[in-house]
């Protein structure tokens, strides 16, 4: 983790380090100094409070969650016999899959066929599945399943996601910050304001903070819906090698089975859902449809086991 959370400061770093070259190639710099705009003060606010915001939605995620939920955590000296073997089953894809640390293994009661990983390391994670899956699914579906759920916390990709929206939200802060505040000084200057004596509309400032901030936002969020996506791909060609393909698709087809049965429900936190229904705004969807999720895992070579 430290060497991701070194990786999203710099990236933060070189991010406002970018704007700030920008801001100076376009002669933009003494226009923004002469009205009291302090840029790189605001660059450093930003890129701190970024990541604060980042830090601490991963940090609380876990224990969030597990209270939303009500997710019972498996305590290996007092589980029942289904309780241990899902435990077997975790274990060893765990241990197949090079994690150091076991992960915590937790069960929430709902219907649906779904199970996710969350924690801020790949040492502290937590593995919650679903009763529904538990009762409906058999051994074989249901080891593909906690096997894509390893291979997220292998790849880190917990950690990658949520640094990720940090420097979204950073860079959102920012550009809206400045460009709100631009708008706004023209308007002003518009209505026959002084130079010397400009003041700005704070209701229209405000305003415009509010536009810009979900417009960026709803753009930033296409980005990191393509990567989680991308991540997904890269879990299920992970848990291919330890389940092999077959097993996989077969996986696959029982969930896909399963969501065109499952009535329309909304879900407290359908973030962390493996299973998606295929809908018209599948660029906000953090998984690709299971039809794309099969046919790029039969486009991989066959895997052996």
């Amino acid at each position: 983790m430290i060497k991701r959370v070194w990786l999203f400061i710099a990236t933060n770093f070189l991010i406002m380090l970018t704007i700030y070259f920008m801001i100076q190639l376009f002669g933009l710099d003494s226009v923004i100094k002469e009205h009291g705009i302090r840029y790189s003060y605001l660059a450093i606010v930003c890129a701190i409070w970024g990541t604060i915001g980042a830090l601490l939605s991963l940090f609380l995620a876990k224990f969030i969650t597990t209270m939303l939920l009500k997710i019972k955590i498996i305590r290996p000296a007092f589980a029942n016999t289904t309780e241990r073997e899902l435990l077997d089953i975790v274990y060893r894809h765990a241990r197949a899959a090079g994690l150091t640390a076991l992960p915590e293994v937790g069960i929430y009661r709902s219907p649906e066929l779904n199970a996710f990983a969350i924690g801020q390391t790949r040492n502290k994670a937590l593995l919650a599945i679903s009763s529904g899956l538990l009762i409906n699914m058999q051994r074989h579906e249901m080891e593909g399943v906690i096997a894509h759920e390893i291979s997220h916390i292998a790849n880190g990709d917990m950690v990658t996601l949520t640094l990720i929206q940090g420097i979204l939200h950073a860079f959102v802060l920012f550009l809206t910050s400045i460009i709100s505040y631009g708008i706004s000084l023209c308007l002003a200057l518009r209505r026959g304001h002084e130079k010397e004596n400009v003041r700005i509309s704070m209701l229209s400032y405000r305003l415009l903070t509010m536009m810009l901030s979900f417009s960026f936002t709803f753009l930033g969020s296409l980005m990191v819906s393509a990567f989680s996506r991308q991540r997904e791909f890269l879990a299920d060609a992970s848990s291919a090698e330890l389940v092999g393909r077959d097993n996989m698709v077969a996986t696959l087809r029982k969930l896909q089975i399963a969501n065109e049965l499952e009535e329309d429900q909304p879900s407290l936190l359908t973030i962390f859902k493996m299973t998606r229904r295929p809908h018209v705004l599948n660029l906000f969807s953090t998984h690709p449809t299971i039809e794309k999720r099969i046919a790029h895992l039969m486009r991989t070579p066959k895997f052996k086991r």
